[in-house]
């Protein structure tokens, strides 16, 4: 998976968790229960999960499982990494465990689709 190699590549230059420098990160939820709400991403990594586990961001799709999927910055560099979720986490229609996202990438958890959205801090 190349995505291993590049995050080794990462930690060997020194970038560990961090968000994008002079950004804000937001995910926003394309669909499911919680269509239309923007999740903020206040730290490199936060936890994606069903309402009522102790997820750092609580979903209300009961699909997703209480800690379904990590979201994390390595400044620039932003992925998505499954936590051993029952029904899986998809980039793409591809289910994965580990994937890279960009600015408007789009991931799925349970029937939640989520897209990634950067913009300039204050």
């Amino acid at each position: 998976m190349p995505l291993e190699g590049e995050l080794t590549a990462v930690a060997s230059k020194g970038l560990g968790l961090a968000l994008p420098p002079g950004k804000r990160v937001s995910l926003l939820q394309l669909s499911g229960p919680g269509k239309g709400d923007l999740i903020p991403v206040p730290k490199a990594r936060i936890v994606l999960g069903r309402e009522g586990g102790n997820a750092d961001a609580q979903l209300k799709d009961p699909e997703i499982s209480r800690a379904h999927a990590a979201f994390e910055c390595y400044g620039p560099r932003m992925l998505v990494r499954d936590l051993g979720s029952r029904n899986g986490t998809f980039v793409k229609e591809r289910q994965v465990e580990t994937a890279p996202l960009e600015d408007h990438g789009e991931f799925r958890i349970g029937s939640t689709i989520l897209m990634v959205l950067l913009t300039d801090a204050d």
